[in-house]
């Protein structure tokens, strides 16, 4: 039931030409299987099915919907990962200990959103350090370009051939201090 419900949901959700969930579609997919994700904690809540049962179809349920979007090839914004897998994991293990009534369902919600904002703030992180990681490559990347298209000053030793101790060849100077030393040196001489 609930995997041709994933199916249905996925199939209404690509909204628009081509295949690019919309944003709009992302909502629409996100808030029913909030839905269905509801109605599965209901129905454990009420005794119809164990909460191992209800949070098993949950992680199947989110893991089906990024399948099948990405065996769609459309673009979207679906995640689930290994940060997902162990919040899963912990999420199921909770259950049992609730269903076992080892635990209160207050300290299994609790320690639910605990695991889930742990995930959260180490996925932010690894965002965030991949872009500083991006970030610094562009910088270095502009530098370069810069470097290479940078034209020599005006003086008398400029865009000659001076020696060059660091890398023990001549290249050409871009800039000379007061000294009369090179202080900027460029491309090899020719």
């Amino acid at each position: 039931m609930f995997r041709n419900f994933v199916i249905a949901l996925f199939l209404v959700s690509l909204v628009g030409c081509g295949k690019y969930v919309t944003r709009e579609g992302m909502t629409k997919l996100n808030n029913r299987f909030e839905n269905a994700k509801s109605q599965l904690e209901q129905k454990a809540q009420a005794g119809q099915i164990t909460w191992v049962q209800a949070e098993t179809r949950i992680r199947d349920m989110d893991k089906e919907v990024k399948v099948k979007l990405d065996a769609s090839g459309a673009s979207h914004t679906w995640r689930y990962d290994s940060g997902d897998d162990e919040y899963y994991a912990y999420c199921i293990a909770l259950a049992e200990k609730l269903d076992k009534n080892e635990i209160t369902f207050a300290q299994f919600d609790a320690a639910k959103k605990r695991a889930f904002n742990q995930v959260e703030a180490r996925r932010q992180g690894l965002e965030n350090q991949q872009e500083l990681i991006e970030s610094s490559q562009r910088i270095e990347q502009s530098l370069k370009q810069k470097e290479n298209t940078q034209q020599p000053l005006n003086n008398s030793l400029t865009n000659q051939c001076l020696y060059n101790p660091a890398t023990q060849a001549y290249q050409v100077c871009y800039h000379v201090t007061a000294g009369g030393q090179c202080a900027h040196f460029g491309s090899p001489c020719n």
